[in-house]
C-alpha cells in the first residue's frame, strides 16, 4: 500500500508556484489584448472580449493591469521592447556621429519590417487621436535628440536644422514606407519585383537622410 502511495506521488505533476501561474496569466492576457488591439483598436476592444479570448475573468485583468488604458500601454511596451533594447545598446556603445544615425535608421527599419503589428497599432493610434508616443520611451527620445545635438557640436551634422525635427523626420521616413508601401508598389513602383522593394527603399532612405543632414 505504501508503495502504491509513493508511485502516485511520483506520477503527479509538481505544484505550480503562484508566481508562475501569475506570469502565465499575464502573458495570456497580453497576447489576447495585442491580437484584439491590432485588429480592432483601443476604443472598440472591450475588457470582456480580452478576458474571453485570454480565458480569464475581467477581475484578473484588472488585478494584473488595472485599467484598459494601462493594458493598452503594456501591450505597446511589449511590442516595442526589442527595438528599444537594440537602440539603447547603440546609444551606449557608439560615438554620436552620422554612422550611429545611419545604423539607428537601419535598426528601426528592420524592426518594423519584422513586426507588422507595430504599424497596425500605430495606425490605430492615429485614427483614435492617441497622442502618446508609441515608438519610443521619452527617455530614449531625449537621448536621440541629445545624440543629434552632439553630432552638430562636433561638426558632423549641419547646424541649420533642429535636432528635434530631424528625429521626427527620421521616424516619419521609416514609418511612411511601411504605411504606404502597398500604394507605392501599385503606382510609382509598379513593375519592380516585390521582394526587392524594401531593400531599395532602405538604401535610398539612408542616402537621402544622411546626406541631407551631413555638415556642409
Amino acid at each position: 500500500m505504501a508503495q502504491s502511495d509513493q508511485s502516485s506521488t511520483l506520477d503527479s505533476p509538481p505544484p505550480t508556484s503562484p508566481k508562475i501561474d501569475g506570469d502565465r496569466t499575464r502573458g495570456a492576457i497580453l497576447r489576447a489584448a495585442q491580437a484584439l488591439f491590432v485588429e480592432h483598436g483601443f476604443a472598440t476592444t472591450s475588457m470582456a472580449t480580452v478576458a474571453k479570448q485570454a480565458g480569464v475573468t475581467k477581475s484578473l485583468i484588472h488585478h494584473h493591469f488595472g485599467s484598459k488604458r494601462e493594458l493598452w500601454d503594456a501591450v505597446r511596451n511589449v511590442v516595442m521592447e526589442d527595438y528599444q533594447r537594440q537602440q539603447q545598446e547603440l546609444l551606449n556603445q557608439r560615438a554620436p556621429d552620422l554612422s550611429l544615425v545611419e545604423d539607428s535608421l537601419v535598426v528601426y527599419f528592420r524592426f518594423l519590417q519584422s513586426n507588422p503589428d507595430v504599424m497596425r497599432l500605430w495606425s490605430w493610434m492615429v485614427i483614435e487621436n492617441d497622442a502618446q508616443c508609441a515608438s519610443l520611451s521619452q527617455a530614449l527620445s531625449r537621448a536621440g535628440v541629445e545624440t543629434l545635438r552632439r553630432a552638430q557640436e562636433q561638426g558632423d551634422m549641419r547646424t541649420d536644422v533642429e535636432p528635434e525635427y530631424v528625429l521626427a523626420q527620421f521616424f516619419a521616413l521609416v514609418r511612411g514606407w511601411f504605411s504606404e508601401r502597398a500604394v507605392m508598389q501599385a503606382n510609382i513602383l509598379a513593375g519592380i519585383p516585390d521582394e526587392t522593394c524594401d531593400e531599395r527603399y532602405l538604401k535610398s532612405a539612408v542616402r537621402v537622410f544622411i546626406d541631407g543632414i551631413r555638415a556642409r
